[in-house]
């Protein structure tokens, strides 16, 4: 390959190994290096980078993941979405002498236009959609051939129409996540570079083009952020804000554009409104990033919630050279307020709902551990349409559905009760026990591959207002769930409120064990069911601790979910 391409002006660097984990790290220091040297003795114009993502692939740039025989240091890393403040850590990694590039990147969501793909194969499903040849195993990694089947099956096409308009969802999904990494990697000086994913192959249709080389929805809009001279307007807190609340933002410029310095004006404004102002100018040598100010205001008031863009220009002598956003959303007061108020309350500390306005009733002492046995409490003449809010599934819960009450159970960390000082605990010891009874599992939410995709159906009234796409993004980063419901079979879909899905319409989840689960496709985060008399909704976002206090999408989740507890739904899920 070198010999055959070493002439040729498109070839930037050459590398030896791809995430290479198979040998132990003495013997691949060792059998890099010789490498090293035979490549560079056949070409000494290019740089030379041993292993694309290091020794350990995703970790931090540490010293000594790449072998002292490499002239770049990689790094790869593919997040979940929800974990973009744990993506910081592009902020903090550091050059070792050598210049620093990621590799590999994106919260790839592993989904492509199946009506497309078939058009050009004369209406014909090709091998891509379906089994592989020859046994090739990729498969157990990103499907089980049946995309098209899970696509129906499942129901997406009620909440995302054709393919078309799946994979359109799907890639402004990774827009989103594309858009984030780069402007965390051009707020770094240390980072030299960052590669991406070109084009769609088989089984990783994850490229800034499709099968077709026809670029992909959002190209456009990147081709904007990604320029050499580049701004970010970056909030390292929440990005969702009730009216009123005060707004800061950081913003820094990235100057790789020419050897001159570059002295800019910066003005910003928020779309829909009068709220803009300008910083001072900056000056930026070149090869490097600065800090150009903060911009601070008060989110506006407003009838109903909107999100908004905080845009960013820099002008150098009159001509923009540089512009960016970042989308907050802004919430009105009054959707803080629940219009259902009463409720009964076990498990959760009493006073983070009354600050919202509900009227609690106890049910059981709340200092009592899971496991308290049926008699202990008396749960005759209860008011049944009132729903039970609840972290545990226990004996007085059950006896509580058996009834023919209603049950809301936040599968969710929560902090321990009667002592809000204390550290948070993650889940209800009942939670396993009541699922595994009934054929179910909980899973944690990475479903294998390289990114997964939450979503929430539309058609119930629930969370209508907040703005958001399916599959959702930074809306609801605060309270993404941390665990899903496995073992829901496709002909109950309808009962599963809100859901996700991994790789290709495909999952394969790791209980709470680390242990990997039989794989399957979707899995729930709201699921509704019966359950003896009554009727059970089971939600595993994070909604509790502090969200449903101060983040307006924590607020208005809990109140819609209440208020769905109180309506007439009818599951046609029963556990049994």
């Amino acid at each position: 390959m070198v010999l055959r391409d070493r002439n040729h002006p498109s070839a930037v660097l050459w590398e030896l190994f791809n995430e290479e984990g198979g040998l132990g790290h003495e013997q691949f220091t060792t059998m890099s290096g010789e490498l090293y040297d035979f490549i560079k003795a056949m070409d000494s114009t290019r740089v030379v980078l041993d292993n694309a993502g290091g020794w350990a692939i995703t970790e931090l740039n540490y010293i000594d993941n790449h072998p002292p025989k490499s002239d770049l240091d990689d790094w790869h890393y593919y997040p979940e979405f929800n974990v973009f403040r744990d993506v910081r850590e592009l902020v903090e990694i550091r050059s070792h002498g050598r210049p620093v590039t990621v590799g590999e990147m994106g919260p790839i969501p592993y989904i492509c236009n199946a009506d497309k793909i078939k058009a050009r194969w004369g209406d014909k499903k090709p091998w891509m959609l379906s089994e592989a040849p020859n046994g090739f195993a990729s498969h157990m990694l990103w499907a089980d051939g049946k995309y098209e089947e899970h696509f129906y099956t499942w129901g997406l096409d009620k909440i995302y129409g054709d393919f078309a308009k799946f994979t359109d969802a799907s890639d402004w999904y990774y827009f989103d996540g594309i858009k984030e990494q780069t402007d965390l990697m051009r707020t770094n000086g240390d980072i030299a570079g960052y590669m991406m994913w070109f084009a769609d192959t088989t089984f990783h249709p994850v490229g800034l083009v499709d099968y077709f080389r026809e670029k992909k929805i959002f190209c456009d809009e990147l081709s904007k952020i990604w320029t050499q001279n580049a701004v970010v307007v970056d909030i390292p807190t929440r990005r969702n804000y009730w009216a009123g609340e005060s707004v800061r933002a950081d913003v820094y410029v990235s100057h790789f554009n020419d050897h001159d310095s570059l002295e800019g004006d910066i003005s910003w404004n928020l779309e829909g409104g009068n709220l803009q102002g300008t910083l001072p100018p900056c000056s930026i040598a070149p090869g490097k990033v600065g800090h150009a100010g903060r911009i601070e205001f008060r989110a506006p008031a407003l009838d109903e919630s909107k999100s908004l863009r905080l845009r960013v220009e820099v002008r150098r002598r009159g001509a923009l050279i540089a512009q960016n956003y970042v989308q907050i959303i802004v919430f009105p007061l009054s959707y803080r307020r629940p219009t259902a108020k009463a409720i009964m309350l076990r498990g959760p500390i009493a006073w983070r709902f009354e600050a919202l306005g509900y009227e609690i009733k106890a049910l059981g002492d709340q200092i009592i551990p899971s496991g308290v046995q049926k008699g202990q409490l008396d749960l005759s003449g209860l008011d049944l349409t009132m729903p039970l809010v609840t972290t545990k599934l226990d004996a007085i819960a059950e006896g509580l559905l058996n009834q023919g009450g209603t049950v809301l159970w936040l599968v969710c960390a929560d902090l321990l009760f009667t002592a809000a000082h204390l550290p948070v605990q993650s889940l209800d010891p009942s939670v396993l026990g009541f699922l595994h009874r009934h054929g179910l599992e909980l899973g944690k939410k990475s479903l294998a591959g390289h990114s997964d995709s939450f979503f929430i159906k539309k058609d119930r009234g629930l969370f209508e207002r907040i703005p958001y796409n399916n599959p959702f993004s930074w809306a609801f980063e605060r309270v993404w769930p941390e665990h899903v419901i496995v073992g829901i079979k496709p002909e109950n879909q309808s009962d599963m409120i809100a859901g996700a899905y991994g790789n290709m319409i495909w999952s394969h989840a790791l209980d709470m064990d680390g242990k990997w689960l039989p794989p399957n496709q979707l899995n729930g985060t709201i699921v509704q069911c019966r359950y003896g008399k009554g009727r059970l909704i089971i939600s595993t976002f994070e909604i509790l601790e502090k969200k449903c206090v101060y983040d307006p999408v924590g607020t208005i989740m809990l109140n819609d979910l209440i208020n769905y507890a109180r309506s007439g739904f009818e599951p046609g899920l029963r556990l049994v």
